[in-house]
């Protein structure tokens, strides 16, 4: 996830969710894969990586079960999802996650200053917490073999979450890519500028 939109660079995209937000989610949905995954940021033991399904085995240390597939193409059948996505790629995990009802759910965090954007209106704004206008028929936008329970719930953060670069805080940096220091020499974070809004996709009785 990234928070940063101006003097954007992919790398950015690579943004490790804090363990104790984590933790909080974690113990109400007991998450069983994460989508979107480095084996140095994975939040579950299997995760789907860029070159494939993997497992943690060890500190940082993970073995390859199938290659050739990732979170946009794996299965999740009966899998509680973990999903932080590149910010870069939310036109494709939010349609990726109504298209995806084997799962027994599935939790995404978006940028909440971000609603504004063409992919919230399109996949989450007409759909989202069981409008009554939205009830019966097809949830799922385009897709007419989708399954009417799979609904979407959005859940806005009353705090901002300070996300992780290699296991530690994002430090500020120049244009030239230099950690900015304080004047006592120690790096400065680069504080996130605003919250989340959870995403929970679940079934419910129809």
């Amino acid at each position: 996830m990234v928070f940063r939109h101006r003097d954007y660079k992919p790398a950015d995209d690579v943004r490790e969710t804090p363990n104790d937000f984590f933790r909080t989610l974690d113990a109400k949905h007991h998450f069983t894969i994460d989508a979107c995954a480095l084996p140095s940021n994975s939040k579950c033991v299997l995760f789907y990586s860029p070159d494939g399904l993997r497992r943690l085995t060890g500190l940082g240390a993970s073995e390859l079960l199938r290659a050739g597939v990732d979170g946009l193409t794996g299965r999740y059948d009966k899998q509680r999802v973990w999903c932080n996505p590149p910010f870069s790629g939310f036109p494709e995990w939010l349609p990726w996650a109504w298209q995806h009802s084997e799962a027994e759910s599935i939790t995404m965090i978006a940028p909440a200053t971000r609603t504004d954007r063409p992919w919230w209106h399109q996949w989450v704004e007409p759909y989202r917490d069981d409008q009554p206008e939205r009830r019966g028929g097809h949830i799922a936008p385009g897709d007419s073999q989708h399954d009417d329970t799979w609904r979407l719930k959005t859940d806005y953060t009353d705090q901002r979450i300070d996300f992780l670069e290699d296991g530690h805080p994002v430090w500020r940096r120049d244009r030239k890519g230099v950690v900015q220091t304080n004047k006592a020499g120690k790096p400065i974070e680069s504080t996130a500028m605003f919250g989340l809004v959870i995403l929970e996709w679940s079934h419910v009785p129809a």
